[in-house]
């Protein structure tokens, strides 16, 4: 195994510093438990991660001992054949909270039981509080119907954090009969327990799950996206005490969602666009926006951060690339190597610390945990001479052609998106569908050999959402 410690020079102060990491954290075995970075100091990280409905694991990594300390935290006595899923964490001030839903197997003969627990981390001491519980039968529904769905924690902007869930009940109506209700709950936090102030707000039709942006201190922003041919809405509906209302929809504003955030000085951003083209947009209150900034980098996913930017990354069998685009839309930092590895790096989180700091935290050969901390405003020793060269059109070629046994076919493909390649005889049936997935803007290449095939002529074919490209090619046995 590889590993690259690569020496940085801080740009805004002139001091040289070492990239910290990469850590091994701990080894975990083949199962695919989720870990989450969900507290960052300048001495240690916490990590949660959770080990089955009621456990949740909390590891405290301190980087000058090089040691890891577990915590193991039991909510309650949960009963055997009990399953659930851990949603969260999200980091609020230096403190960070996350939600465990819990249930039991629906029983054709039984009620089944659900529970919410909210898990909060306040100044160093974990606490858990029950938010709701409730059973249902899978036949009937009684009084005692309840369950959440959808969850989702989004930060305040003071320091607490918001939750939203879908929650579900039954009461009698006037005839005496029950019906069953269903409300979105925002559930608003301000750091004085686990206990919330609750606002059953109506925005159904926004396609679950919505994102989250937090706004002002006690109002947030539920938006979702519905696009076609690489072209999305977007749909808000503004939440507060005093209700919901829908906002303007932003119409064929965004190419692709890829991350967004909300500025000191109330810009809502948004990175749009198709790896490797990205563009910067402001989207306004009255459905508009305007393009900032565009950037020329290939990456595969985005994160952003409200003070410093956008983190690009894309992992394969090199390793870890990372990017940055700044806050007016400007490329920082091409996608360049920043871990190195003879495996195929599985991110389990990333994320940006209040400092700058970029933390990255991946499984390795599918049992080692690894941690890599990147300085946000640091250049790298020695970075990537140039930027890749991108096709401007759809093309397809074959060589050898004629051919007897085998083909290579080489295809460009201008932008990333859905791309189909096939093969067809001389009557236009197809023969056999060679890709049909999305592919990263650049030059691809493959080999064809025919199966059951019959000698003569063969037309190759690709196209994605705008265009089509053909090739024909002569198979001799």
């Amino acid at each position: 195994m590889k590993r690259i410690m690569f020496v940085l020079l801080l740009v805004a102060m002139g001091n040289a510093q070492e990239v910290r990491g990469p850590y091994d954290i701990l080894r975990t075995g083949e199962h695919l438990d989720p870990f989450k970075v969900a507290r960052c100091t300048e001495a240690f990280v916490e990590i949660v991660s959770d080990a089955g409905p009621g456990h949740i694991f909390v590891y405290h990594y301190f980087y000058a001992e090089d040691t890891l300390v577990c915590d193991s935290i039991d909510l309650a006595d949960v009963p055997e054949g009990w399953y659930g899923e851990t949603y969260g964490p999200v980091r609020w001030d230096n403190n960070w909270s996350l939600i465990s839903y819990q249930s039991q197997p629906e029983s054709q003969i039984d009620f089944r039981w659900n529970r919410t627990v909210l898990i909060a981390s306040e100044n160093g001491e974990i606490i858990a509080g029950m938010l709701d519980s409730g059973r249902t039968h899978p036949y009937w529904v009684d009084s005692l119907w309840s369950r959440s769905s959808q969850f989702e924690l989004f930060p305040r902007t003071d320091g607490g954090f918001f939750l939203k869930r879908d929650h579900s009940f039954s009461e009698r109506d006037s005839s005496g009969e029950f019906e069953v209700h269903s409300e979105r709950l925002i559930s608003s936090f301000h750091g004085n327990g686990v206990y919330p102030i609750e606002w059953a707000v109506d925005c159904g039709s926004l396609q679950n799950p919505p994102d989250g942006l937090s706004l002002v201190a006690d109002s947030i922003l539920l938006f979702s996206h519905y696009g076609w041919n690489y072209e999305y809405d977007v749909f808000g509906c503004f939440v507060s005490p005093a209700g919901a209302g829908f906002m303007a929809t932003w119409e064929n504003c965004l190419i692709y969602p890829y991350a967004y955030c909300m500025t000191p000085d109330g810009r809502f951003l948004y990175l749009t666009g198709y790896s490797p083209v990205f563009q910067l947009l402001e989207l306004h209150a009255d459905g508009s926006c305007d393009l900032v900034g565009e950037a020329y980098t290939p990456a595969q996913r985005a994160f952003a951060h409200p003070d410093y930017g956008f983190t690009l990354l894309t992992t394969g069998a090199d390793g870890i690339r990372l990017g940055q685009i700044d806050l007016s839309g400007q490329l920082l930092r091409p996608s360049t190597i920043v871990y190195e590895s003879e495996y195929y790096p599985s991110l389990l989180d990333y994320t940006i610390a209040d400092n700058g700091d970029i933390y990255l935290l991946w499984r390795e050969d599918g049992i080692q945990i690894k941690l890599l901390i990147i300085p946000w405003d640091a250049v790298l020793d020695a970075p990537e001479p140039s930027v890749p060269v991108v096709p401007r059109e759809l093309a397809l070629s074959a060589y050898p052609n004629p051919f007897n046994s085998s083909v290579t076919l080489h295809y460009d493909v201008p932008q990333a998106g859905e791309i189909t390649l096939a093969v067809y005889d001389v009557k236009g049936r197809l023969v056999e569908t060679l890709r049909d997935e999305f592919a990263q803007a650049g030059s691809h290449e493959l080999m064809w050999s025919p199966r059951n095939a019959a000698s003569g002529v063969y037309f190759l074919s690709i196209r994605n959402s705008v265009n089509r490209a053909s090739q024909k090619i002569l198979y001799l046995k």
